[in-house]
């Protein structure tokens, strides 16, 4: 993946698949997207078995991806 200046990618994996709409589903051939979508489907599935939702993982890993209030 190339690298802007800094340490900020210039596009996440889900953004290098064909149909990113297919995400973590989805045909990549850039090696650190695949190891990140390896990641993404490990997670999806224990999520899965566990019964949670993308909301709840949030609120009981304490992590936010909205931004914060200025």
């Amino acid at each position: 993946m190339q690298l802007t200046e800094g340490d900020e990618p210039a596009a996440g994996p889900r953004e290098l698949a064909a149909d990113p709409e297919a995400w973590p589903n989805c045909q990549l051939t850039e090696p650190g997207a695949t190891a990140v979508q390896d990641v993404a489907r490990g997670l999806v599935g224990a999520m899965a078995e566990q019964g949670l939702s993308l909301r709840r993982v949030a609120d009981v890993s304490g992590v936010n991806r909205q931004p914060s209030p200025t």
